[in-house]
């Protein structure tokens, strides 16, 4: 039995088709899952699909906390997979239009940010699809981020700080339509003490997590492995400017002898007390790859807030090392697909708070962290580190890279390397494990020890278990 059906599919079967499942209203269901298990692809290509097709749903939406992590592609294969007629309402559509859609005899699937649901255009709207009778079902995309827990009470346990603003909105919508419905899920890798019922609840709104972790040996052939770690003093400039310099020259020597690999860097805040700012950050790449042809031959993403495209470098002074700094705006969709061409000249990616989760780019393979973030839970919890915003990021890393897009990858060996390797030579192997390894520098903190430690043991194989796997094939 392959893994998506082992983990994902079979559990989620067996879950709606209990016959308690009827009655299990006011229960937030849990689908859990590494990166590379395919939580995303099997919820449009054959959760909602049979939720529509088999259990006659009217609406389903599908809301998520960043526009990286939705892909409209999706949308297309919910569209596919289904035997009814669809219509998608997305992000541009208008919301009001869902009841007379379905009243022509249309299934409408929404595919939307949190964001859209709870602002003030459409504040009514969830409560409509309960008032109006609907069979209405909900995928919440990544809840460990807005739905993390359902009051500001259980804030600093959840998620680590305190937040005196938190109001738990899209807790609260949601349990609206759990209130008439059972088809109420999330999908995670990184459920939180809530969702773990580690700690009780506020709200009527329960938490269930119906499925399990695939183990590392088993994920070793659709995963990237993880390759090592490297700590430093992030108080101690010195130390990490040198620590910093020397893990971007490695990155930029694994790239000339292996094929791209992007390095994945976290700035700090506009407003951090000790800096690392993006343009800080920038100015450091350009003291670095100006002692080479890198830094002329490179494109800079960046993805914050305030700028979405790329900044790259052009000589104006060959006597003394003068360069124009050039900024170029870019829809943030280009610069994802231009991170994962593998003759794309863009091999740093900087981001702030962006990248957290769902940022789908195959060739991220070095992550460097200039943030002193060092979360944990209150002393109810024992002051234990709260690993699951560390562990989304490095999930970006997670993904199968073999130097190829991924389309053309998938479109020849499916999404697993074992018939790949299979095919490889002594050389390629090695040049394989490179590609598909990942490492990571970070600051020494109890959150980033502990993340490193979770990461080995329950997220992702090692690229000494890989090669040993590969060498045994």
């Amino acid at each position: 039995m392959d893994l998506t059906n082992k983990y994902l599919i079979n559990p989620f079967m067996k879950e709606v088709n209990h016959k308690d499942f009827p009655t299990s209203n006011n229960v937030f269901k849990m689908i859990i899952g590494t990166t590379g298990l395919g939580k995303t692809y099997t919820t449009f290509n054959t959760f909602i699909p049979y939720l529509f097709d088999e259990k006659d749903l009217d609406v389903i939406l599908f809301t998520y906390p960043l526009t990286e992590v939705y892909n409209e592609e999706d949308a297309f294969a919910v569209e596919m997979n289904t035997n009814k007629k669809i219509k998608v309402v997305d992000s541009d559509g208008d919301l009001t239009r869902v009841p007379f859609l379905v009243s022509n005899g249309f299934k409408v699937f929404i595919p939307v940010t949190h964001q859209k649901l709870i602002n003030s255009s459409n504040k009514f709207f969830i409560d409509n699809l309960v008032q109006q009778g609907l069979k209405v079902g909900w995928f919440v995309d990544e809840p460990h981020t807005w739905l993390a827990c359902s009051d500001k009470e259980n804030y600093k346990d959840s998620v680590g700080s305190h937040n005196i603003t938190y109001n738990a909105s899209l807790y609260k919508e949601v349990s609206k339509i759990s209130t008439i419905s059972p088809y109420v899920f999330g999908t995670t890798a990184t459920p939180t003490a809530e969702h773990q019922y580690l700690i009780e609840p506020f709200g009527d709104m329960k938490f269930k997590i119906i499925n399990t972790y695939p183990t590392t040996q088993e994920m070793i052939s659709r995963a990237g492995w993880y390759g090592g770690e490297q700590y430093f003093d992030l108080n101690n400039e010195n130390e990490t400017l040198y620590v910093f310099n020397n893990f971007v020259d490695r990155h930029m020597e694994k790239n000339e002898l292996f094929g791209k690999r992007v390095m994945m860097i976290q700035c700090g805040r506009s407003n951090s007390k000790i800096g690392y700012t993006v343009e800080d950050i920038l100015d450091l790449l350009k003291q670095n790859l100006s002692n080479s042809s890198n830094l002329t031959n490179n494109q800079i993403a960046v993805l914050t807030h305030d700028f979405k495209g790329y900044v790259s470098f052009k000589k104006t002074n060959f006597n003394n090392n003068t360069y124009q700094v050039i900024y170029e705006d870019v829809d943030e969709q280009q610069v994802i697909r231009d991170l994962n061409n593998p003759n794309h000249p863009s091999k740093f990616v900087l981001f702030v708070e962006k990248g957290k989760c769902g940022l789908n780019v195959h060739c991220l393979k070095s992550f460097f962290s200039f943030r002193t973030t060092d979360k944990k839970t209150s002393k109810r919890l024992n002051d234990e580190p709260i690993t699951n915003q560390a562990v989304q990021i490095l999930g970006r890393m997670m993904r199968i890279w073999t130097g190829d897009s991924n389309k053309n990858f998938v479109k020849q060996w499916g999404y697993d390397l074992t018939e790949y390797v299979k095919s490889l030579n002594t050389v390629q192997k090695n040049t394989l494990l490179e590609l598909n390894s990942f490492d990571i520098c970070v600051p020494d903190n109890d959150m980033w020890r502990t993340t490193s430690k979770e990461i080995r043991t329950k997220f992702n194989p090692s690229k000494v278990d890989a090669s040993s796997w590969m060498n045994n094939l």
